[in-house]
Parts: structure tokens; sequence; C-alpha cells
């Protein structure tokens, strides 16, 4: 079990520090520039004009930041969310960027920490929105260290520290899926690991036992049975998907299953919504099951949310195939902080209390964000955006009657074609 906790905690850095120079690129856009990737790579020759978005390769971000002090808080034995807070915070007061220590955050991660920098902001900010964020959820990954004996409180514990970034019911639904669905795959028990290849029979169980949770979530502030109508989404998402399917062909299954359920209908499984990443993670770390390795990789060419989509990949095949020995040694050899990386994984290999402390690891991440920093501020120094050439009044002129012409329904045309053909004869 414990090389199997290993193993998430390492594929979930590792992943992390994959996908983020990545994140938001299309997945042409990938295959365009980098015809094969083996390891960290820098983004710059894919970003033309857009250098603004350079990331430094093999550097997590602020997801593991968060999932890492979420551990270190849990091992000093504080499992409430006010202890995590005062951590996040302290982090967040560091340094001169509006998010202190954390690097890159999403969404949901970046409205949290100025949520908790910013107590007197409105009502609406004192909890998490209330619109689905996938990138939260893998921060969530050390509960089940401390929970693992007892599913029903990991989940619940995971909820509470869920509402700190979304109150959204699809989110907490992917985290109950989430959580229920390692804490079956962990164990290292024969029978347990032969029944959780198919992760619709773990969703179903979660299901039926709806009437257990539903007190604790109404206390936590949640609609019961909206969550558990979340997760029959997501049973219908996975139930769509096996283990033979090509990505593309579960790709199509995942947002054809998804798409009734979403305000606005998706043509990628890879846009930031708990509902498509989650499954897809999922789908792509089964998929490679001779060769878990080349999941990660597979994962960072699909593009999107490649942060988070890299992330899961990786705690999933941690959870599938134990220890850290499935990760390709330059994933680990070129991890930036990587003594400090496997010293917090030894320790959790060990199942041992981490030597490191909180307020050191801060200190740390401090020093490796204001790195980054200067080096991103040297790449941006001697660049410069190329300027647009002025239109001329005649390329002016030219585009307007072009978007005219092409704005005209085809009765406009028909119309305009009868009327000129009226005008040539009378010509005549």
């Amino acid at each position: 079990m414990k090389e199997k906790f290993y193993g998430t905690f390492m594929g979930a850095v590792a992943g992390n520090a994959l996908g983020t120079p990545f994140d938001g690129m299309s997945r042409g856009h990938i295959a365009s520039h980098f015809r094969n990737i083996t390891g960290h790579t820098d983004p710059e020759p894919a970003l033309k004009q857009n250098m603004m978005k350079w990331k430094k390769p093999g550097l997590y971000g602020s997801a593991s930041q968060l999932m890492i002090i979420l551990y270190l808080t849990l091992s000093s034995r504080n499992t409430g969310t006010r202890q995590f807070e005062e951590h996040v915070l302290s982090g967040a007061g560091k340094g001169e960027s509006g998010f202190g220590i954390f690097r890159n955050p999403g969404p949901a991660e970046g409205l949290f920490i100025q949520r908790l920098k910013e107590p007197e902001s409105p009502e609406t900010y004192r909890e998490g929105p209330g619109y689905p964020d996938c990138s939260c959820i893998p921060v969530l990954l050390p509960l089940l260290y401390y929970f693992h004996s007892t599913p029903e409180t990991c989940v619940l514990r995971g909820l509470e520290y869920c509402r700190d970034f979304s109150t959204d019911e699809d989110t907490a639904a992917g985290t109950m899926i989430f959580l229920h669905l390692l804490s079956a795959l962990i164990p290292e028990s024969p029978a347990v690991s032969g029944a959780a290849s198919e992760a619709e029979g773990i969703i179903l169980a979660l299901r039926k036992a709806s009437e257990k949770y539903s007190p604790e979530l109404f206390s936590l502030g949640y609609n019961p049975d909206a969550v558990f109508r979340g997760v029959e989404k997501y049973h219908r998402i996975f139930s769509s998907l096996n283990t033979g399917m090509t990505l593309r062909d579960a790709e199509s299954a995942i947002i054809n299953a998804a798409n009734p359920f979403m305000k606005t209908p998706v043509t990628r499984a890879t846009v930031n919504h708990p509902l498509l990443v989650l499954p897809f993670a999922w789908h792509i770390a089964r998929s490679h099951s001779n060769d878990p390795g080349a999941s990660l990789f597979a994962a960072l060419r699909e593009g999107g949310s490649t942060t988070t989509l890299c992330m899961l990949t990786g705690i999933f095949c941690g959870a599938l195939h134990g220890g850290a020995e499935w990760i390709p040694e330059p994933l680990i050899s070129g991890l930036i902080n990587k003594t400090r990386i496997l010293a917090l994984g030894q320790a959790i290999r060990e199942g041992k209390k981490a030597k490191e402390d909180i307020s050191s690891f801060i200190e740390a991440e401090h020093a490796l964000t204001q790195k980054s920093q200067e080096e991103y501020n040297s790449k941006l120094r001697h660049y410069k955006p190329k300027s647009k050439k002025p239109k001329s009044r005649h390329d002016q002129e030219r585009e307007l009657s072009h978007h005219v012409v092409e704005s005209w329904t085809k009765l406009d045309k028909a119309k305009w074609k009868k009327q000129r053909k009226k005008q040539d004869d009378h010509n005549k």
C-alpha cells in the first residue's frame, strides 16, 4: 500500500511539472511543434508571439504546492481546513506576486488564494465559486494517506476541502469519485485490484451509498440530491468507456455522454471540467497498462488542461502500478527541486512523518518562485512582439466591403442578383 501512496505522489508531481508549460495549447499546435516529447520540454518553440505565457520546464505549479502543503498539514495531525488555509495564506504573503509562492494557479486556486488574502471581499468570495473546476481535485490526494482505512471519512473531508475551491455540484461529485475510486485501487488486496479495473462498478457502489453521505453533505452546505445526480452523471460517462478504445474513440464517448449535462456543449475532453478531464485521465492511464510511463506523454499531447490532465493521469498510474519505477527517468531527473520532492516521497513510502516542516517548505518554494520569475523576466527582456503593419485606406475599404458581402444572407444575395439581372436587361 505504501508503494502505491508513493507512486501516486511522484506521479502527481511529475505529471504536473510535465503538463504545466503546455497548459492551454491545442493538440494540433503541440503536434506541429514537437514531433517527439521524451522529457520536460521548453515550450518556447510553440509560443511564437506569446512568450508572456512561457513557463519553466520541469517546475511543478500551484496544484502540487497546495497538495504538498495539505500533506504537511495533515502530517501534523491538523485535519480541519482552517490550519491548511493559514499555511496557504503564509505562502501567499511571500514575495511581490499577488499569489506569493504559488506558481500559475488556475481560476479556482487563484480565487481561493485571493479570498484568503482579502478577507473583507464580497460574500460571494467567502467560499469557492459555483462553477466547475477540475484543478482542485488532485490537490486532495494526501487525504488518502491519512484516511485510507475509513473511506467515508476520506470522502467527507475531501468535500470539506473542495468547498474552499468550488461549490459546484459536479466538482463535489468529482471529488467523491476521485477519492472513492482511489480508496478501492490503493489497497494491495488481489480481489480489489482485480475488481478495480472497471471504474463504473466502484462508482455504482458509491451511488448506492447516497443515504450514508446525505446528512453529512447537507451539514457541509451541499444539496445531497444535486451531488448524487452528479455521481450518476459520472457513472454514465465512465460506463461509456472500455479499455480497448483508442483515445479518439474514448474522447468522443466522453463528449457524447457529458454534453447533455453541459451548459455549453464541448468538442474536446480536455476542457477544464471534471466531467471531462477526470474520466479522460482515467482512460489514458488504463489504456497504457503495458507502458504506464507513456501515459503521461499521451496526456500531454492531448493539449487543453494539460496541467490537471497530466497530474491526474500520474495519480491513476501510481495507484494502478505502485512505486515510481514506471515514471520515465527523464521526468524524475529533470524535475526542479528533485531532492526535496524525493525526500517527501520517501517519507510517504516508509510511512514516516516527513522531516520537512511547512515553514521551511514555504521558504524553499519562495526562493524557487523568485528564481523562476527572474528567468521569466530574462526571457522577455529582449522579446519584442512583432507590431502589425498598419493597413492602407484601400485595404481597409476592401476588407469592409468583403465583410459586408460575406454577412449577407442567401435571401439578400438572391434579391441582389435578381435586381442586377433586371438592370442588365433594362440597359440592353
